[in-house]
């Protein structure tokens, strides 16, 4: 099952380009994901797929970011991203990202979608603003 999110973040400068810029992943100068996870909170290899997903589950709060996301400018200092990500929200991801000193004055706020229920949280540096859990049987964010 996948969660459709929608990520907004926006500042007052241009932190906003830096995070687009940082967290794009690229290679052999071929765009391969607009968002990429690993970029901002690396995760460690694993040997086995359950250990991966495992990972993925305590560093990010999901099971990896589908390959078709995009990016969207809606101001210079306004950005949308549209991503899925399996089974969960990346809630432990943003969490993570929002106290990254070089992220500091932007603010995160993110939508995320599974069938008809809604969850979503605005962060900024880690301080939590709202938040409202998808209320499925599946939660927003996993721990172990």
């Amino acid at each position: 099952m996948w969660v459709q999110n929608v990520l907004d973040i926006h500042s007052n400068n241009s932190e906003v380009l830096f995070f687009v810029k940082n967290n794009k992943k690229i290679r052999n100068k071929k765009v391969l994901s607009q968002l990429s996870f690993e970029l901002s909170v690396p995760i460690e290899f694993q040997k086995s797929k359950e250990e991966w997903q495992s990972e993925q589950c305590k560093q990010w709060g999901c099971i990896g970011i589908h390959k078709n996301s995009c990016v969207k400018f809606k101001k210079r200092n306004h950005v949308r991203y549209e991503f899925k990500t399996k089974q969960f929200a990346p809630i432990i991801w943003l969490i993570k990202v929002s106290k990254l000193e070089k992220y500091k004055n932007i603010t995160f706020e993110l939508l995320s979608i599974c069938g008809e229920k809604k969850g979503f949280i605005n962060i900024k540096e880690g301080i939590i603003v709202c938040f409202k859990e998808l209320e499925t049987k599946i939660k927003f964010c996993f721990c172990k």
